[in-house]
């Protein structure tokens, strides 16, 4: 607080000095002073905007463009990771330009966030180290349901600083989680508000770690709402590759996790534990004249990276369109374009001047405007065509009591009529086949295991841990959904050929080939599988460009990681071109669904089979 009194000292001392030009008279007492001069105002000095002035370490500020710029003294460099699942606009509430997040709630992404690293900057991180304060002001966009934390500013990777909203054991409250040692232990300090966030509405939230007095405060739109113990030292986030700040989720490596969806208007961190008086000042800084818009549109699901044509039609589906609403697309260019409104979806027409590039989504009704998001539109003369993926349900349609790879998840996906159920298979060493993702359950590793020492061990519901054979009788009583089979990795190359020959030899017997597709992470269990099952379709689980490589083996499925396509989405077309098959994985947010089906995916695997049906059969 030292800096504080300086400043205020500085500004009274200047207030009140003669002007540079007046002379100085001495008191005569034998001569009447006559003051002729008008007397000026000492200004007023906000003491406590002066001080917040200059304990800001660090300001996000939301461009035009997407991208976000240090608004601070100190003009750090801010990594702005642009995506289809964000956009900035400009909020005549707040009268600045918002972040709108259109993320997965809770999901991992690799695109579609703001971040800044500290792990170089001593002085930063001395700053957070010796007491700390943060600042936010954002909207939840879409109810949490089962999702788990979700983050909308934080920095904390098993240690760190920031807030979050709460997974349902917690009550969903509105949360500043410090993490700190004291006395050797090292804790979570939660300091919950008890307010949990409705959708929608918008809430200023101050969280203060204050080292000195071993608290943290949290206040909420002005009000503390709760106090707790704090004592001992910060704990940085482990990993020198999680030391940065996250708006839009929370740093885990390279990527953002715990993902956000909804606004962002405030995003800023101190570098002292600020008081009550000064965190009712940033309160009262705050936009909060927030409107209830009237347009209101749900289940918005749109292609955020595709091809169109001019004079084309690129289709936006959502809940809420009345007829007359308009589409905006907003790039180098603006664009209103001609809109048809027909019942749940927009058919927009692509103008004769449009170009490609990134657009931001606007709908539009009279004078007002929405955000609906982003996307990616490349124009060309023939774009390539959009069908409907094949759905595959990862380990089955698990869930609701359903455990992973159960026979039940295999029964539900059945009965959800998907295109396909992947499962896992393992051997034991006297050769039996057992269906698991992982290979230790209840403590034991099953490819090290006899048949005998897995005949006690059961899943969650109930279920013994099923073999391939008894997987097999469920899935022949219903051959309309296909059996994919993955191939784990195990201890040895003949292991592996062992369990491969083997699973092959139980589903010819079973008289089931002609309804199974294989996949697996080892290149010598597909290339056995492709040369035992010529014209079967085989996947191999990698991060690859040597497509030409694969096929030359009979390997005829791209089956990629949704991070690697997403990445490198010439290889959806590349594949095509060599008449290759492609599967995504695994795919679970709407918008990253959409993505995929955009840039031609073949097979999505996904574990919410039921969610991407939906799509499916909602635009096609």
């Amino acid at each position: 607080m030292k800096i504080r009194s300086i400043l205020l000292a500085l500004a009274l001392i200047a207030a009140c000095s003669p002007k540079p030009d007046e002379p100085v008279t001495p008191d005569d007492p034998n001569e009447e002073q006559k003051d002729t001069t008008a007397v000026e105002p000492v200004p007023v000095v906000d003491s406590v905007a002066l001080s917040l002035e200059e304990a800001l370490m660090l300001d996000f500020v939301f461009d035009d463009d997407g991208k976000a710029h240090d608004g601070s003294k100190n003009s750090l460099w801010i990594d702005s990771k642009l995506g289809v699942n964000m956009m900035t606009y400009y909020n005549g509430s707040a009268e600045r330009n918002v972040a709108r997040f259109f993320n997965s709630l809770g999901g991992i992404v690799d695109e579609g966030f703001y971040k800044y690293s500290y792990y170089s900057n001593t002085s930063f991180k001395n700053a957070l180290a010796s007491g700390h304060s943060m600042e936010v002001l954002f909207m939840l966009g879409e109810d949490p349901r089962d999702v788990g934390e979700i983050k909308m500013f934080s920095s904390m990777e098993a240690g760190g600083t920031g807030f979050l909203i709460t997974d349902q054991s917690r009550g969903r409250e509105i949360t500043f989680l410090p993490n700190t040692t004291n006395q050797g232990e090292k804790n979570w300090r939660w300091c919950r508000s008890g307010v949990v966030p409705e959708v929608g509405k918008y809430y200023h939230v101050v969280g203060v770690w204050d080292k000195e007095a071993g608290k943290a405060r949290i206040y909420v739109n002005g009000e503390l709402k709760n106090t707790v113990a704090a004592a001992g030292t910060l704990n940085f986030p482990n990993g020198a590759a999680s030391n940065w700040f996250c708006v839009g989720g929370d740093p885990s490596g390279a990527s953002c996790q715990s993902a956000w969806n909804g606004d962002v208007v405030i995003a800023r961190v101190y570098s002292e534990a600020l008081t009550d008086a000064q965190a009712a000042k940033l309160w009262e800084k705050a936009p909060k004249n927030f409107q209830a818009p009237s347009i209101k549109l749900s289940n918005v699901l749109f292609f955020s990276e595709c091809e169109v044509k001019i004079n084309s039609v690129y289709t936006i589906a959502a809940d809420g369109l009345v007829t007359g609403d308009k589409i905006r697309l907003e790039g180098d260019e603006t664009f209103d374009c001609v809109t048809e409104i027909l019942s749940d979806r927009a058919l927009v027409t692509i103008p004769e001047s449009f170009k490609s590039g990134d657009y931001k989504i606007f709908a539009v009704r009279g004078a007002e405007s929405a955000p609906i998001g982003s996307a990616r539109l490349t124009v060309s003369d023939s774009p390539r065509e959009l069908f409907a993926p094949k759905v595959v349900a990862h380990r089955g349609f698990h869930g609701s009591g359903r455990p992973e790879n159960s026979i039940a998840a295999l029964k539900a996906a059945q009965d959800g009529g998907f295109y396909g159920s992947e499962m896992d298979v393992w051997m034991t060493t006297d050769g039996e086949l057992f269906v698991n993702h992982d290979g230790v359950i209840s403590g034991k590793t099953i490819q090290n295991c006899t048949a005998a020492d897995l005949a006690g061990v059961t899943l969650s519901n109930g279920e013994p841990l099923p073999t391939f054979r008894q997987y097999l009788e469920q899935f022949a009583k219903n051959t309309a959904t296909r059996l994919v089979i993955e191939i784990k990795s195990h201890s040895s190359d003949q292991r592996n050929l062992d369990c491969t020959l083997e699973m092959l030899k139980e589903v010819d017997e079973a008289g089931l080939a002609d309804y199974v597709d294989y996949i697996s992470f080892d290149w010598g269990v597909c290339t056995a599988i492709a040369a035992q099952k010529p014209g079967s379709i085989v996947g191999y689980l990698t991060s690859t460009s040597n497509l030409e490589g694969m096929l030359e083996k009979g390997i005829n499925c791209a089956d990629f990681a949704y991070t690697y396509l997403f990445s490198n989405p010439s290889l959806f077309d590349r594949a095509h071109s060599m008449g290759m098959l492609v599967n995504i994985w695994t795919v679970d947010s709407p918008s990253e669904m959409m993505r995929a089906i955009g840039l031609g995916a073949d097979f999505i695997t996904t574990n919410k089979p039921d969610v991407l049906q939906n799509i499916v059969e909602r635009l096609f």
